[in-house]
């Protein structure tokens, strides 16, 4: 079972199961993982400045490779502007990143401390499980 602070590579059915974030994956910091095994993500993808000049994220964090940090292979944005809630789901730890299965503690505070009222997303499960069915 994943941690908070956890990156995990997932496809996610938003905004359906058919879009972009459905049909590559994308690397997510797990922030909350209650006791209910309800889930709170936050989306990495590799920097590319056209994310900036289109003004496709407002709240943003740009994380340089740092394995002391994340396990991040390239520059990569962390997109604030959404939280994807996912509720009573248990994601596998193969799904883990494999350089690091975690960002570091500071990393994970700093991910905190930007997120201010960010889009809160509750993901359909049973398109969530359809979509990463490979290892469940």
């Amino acid at each position: 079972m994943i941690k908070r602070g956890d990156v995990v590579a997932l496809y996610l059915p938003f905004p359906s199961i058919s879009s972009d974030l459905a049909v590559k994956n994308h690397m997510y910091i797990c922030i909350d993982n209650s006791m209910t095994k309800n889930k709170e993500l936050v989306k990495n993808q590799t920097f590319k400045p056209a994310l900036l000049t289109r003004r496709l994220v407002k709240n943003f964090m740009i994380e340089e490779p740092d394995l002391a940090r994340n396990p991040f292979t390239r520059p990569t944005l962390i997109d604030l502007d959404k939280v994807f809630m996912l509720d009573n789901t248990v994601i596998p730890t193969s799904y883990l990143a494999r350089r690091r299965r975690n960002v570091s503690e500071e990393l994970y505070e700093e991910v905190l401390d930007h997120l201010v009222q960010p889009q809160l997303i509750s993901l359909n499960k049973s398109e969530f499980m359809q979509l990463n069915s490979g290892t469940y």
